[in-house]
């Protein structure tokens, strides 16, 4: 599908979402999402790298092992910085597109990735209200491109503008739901395409809200950099994270908060697998082991083993019996 093709699917798909709301009873549901949306955000709160940073890792399919993410806070650009996480996994399809409009939905199957629901997403609330998604083409992902799904969310403006001539556009544009109808983006910026022509294949791009904002990431980002237990330690997909951050001086720097720094962490991962020795009856332990080589960060020796899946199956129909899962 041309580039073209997407855009037109993406405006009518986001048009038709908006249109929703002259009705007053999607506008109800709408005024729900939209209370739902920030409580959802709150409860993350102080995880939205994080939650990024999971969502770059599952867009890597089970079987990759040289997976990368890119995370850059370019303070320098924008009133208060934007931050990118850009991706090597896989593009972003159609699914892709409607699932991260719908709350609690995700393309994702249970034991396919890390996260599942999709609620994630919408921690970035607390530091953006203008995310925008660039991808390349889920047909032909391997060219230096961003020609694929490049949409932003509608915002009150968009719903003013689709309301026009209703009396209380103004009102329900103030209670819409962020983050529910995608419209197309025709410029790619000059950072995403310079990831692109990495060879990342999806970059989520989050102009900052305010000092807070940029505050919290650049903590987060430290956190990642010089955690004890290292973050790449279980993303066995990756081969490499990089954490990077520019200011308006451009000079070079350690990990602090000097204005002028220009930081820049290689998070690497390399593993190598080994058999683990059996008994004189031919039991070995019910595990896989690895010696995994984390660089600067230090060398580990990591098990893993796997749960029946009746007992997994039993243990979650208990808990959905008792409440503490629902039946999704």
């Amino acid at each position: 599908m041309a580039r073209n093709a997407r855009a037109q699917q993406m405006r009518e798909y986001g048009r038709s979402v908006l249109e929703g709301a002259r009705s007053e009873q999607v506008l109800r549901m709408a005024r729900q999402v939209n209370a739902a949306t920030y409580t959802s955000a709150r409860e993350y709160a102080g995880r939205s790298l994080f939650e990024l940073l999971q969502n770059g890792y599952d867009a890597h399919p089970k079987d990759r092992r040289d997976g990368r993410i890119h995370v850059l806070l370019d303070e320098a650009e924008g009133e208060w910085g934007t931050l990118y996480v850009a991706n090597g996994g896989t593009p972003f399809t159609w699914r892709d597109v409607e699932r991260v409009c719908e709350l609690a939905q995700s393309s994702k199957e249970v034991g396919e990735g890390i996260g599942n629901k999709g609620v994630g997403f919408r921690s970035i609330l607390l530091i953006s209200n203008a995310p925008e998604i660039y991808s390349a083409d889920p047909d032909s992902p391997l060219g230096p491109e961003l020609d694929g799904y490049c949409f932003r969310f509608a915002q009150k403006d968009d719903v003013e503008e689709v309301l026009a001539g209703e009396d209380n556009a103004h009102k329900v544009a103030a209670k819409y739901p962020p983050l529910q109808a995608p419209l197309p983006l025709d410029e790619v910026p000059a950072t995403c395409r310079q990831l692109a022509a990495q060879g990342y294949v999806t970059v989520v791009r989050l102009p900052l809200l305010g000092e807070a904002a940029r505050a919290e990431v650049r903590l987060r980002m430290r956190e990642l950099a010089g955690a004890k237990v290292p973050a790449m330690l279980f993303l066995d997909r990756l081969t490499s994270l990089t954490l990077e951050r520019r200011s308006a001086g451009g000079e070079t720097g350690e990990l602090n908060d000097r204005h002028e720094a220009h930081e820049r962490h290689e998070l690497t991962r390399s593993a190598e697998c080994f058999a683990v020795a059996q008994d004189s009856a031919g039991y070995g332990l019910p595990v896989t082991c690895a010696t995994v080589d984390l660089g600067p960060s230090g060398t580990y020796l990591v098990a893993q083993g796997t749960v029946e899946k009746e007992r997994l199956n039993s243990t979650l129909a208990e808990a959905v019996t008792s409440g503490l899962l629902d039946d999704t």
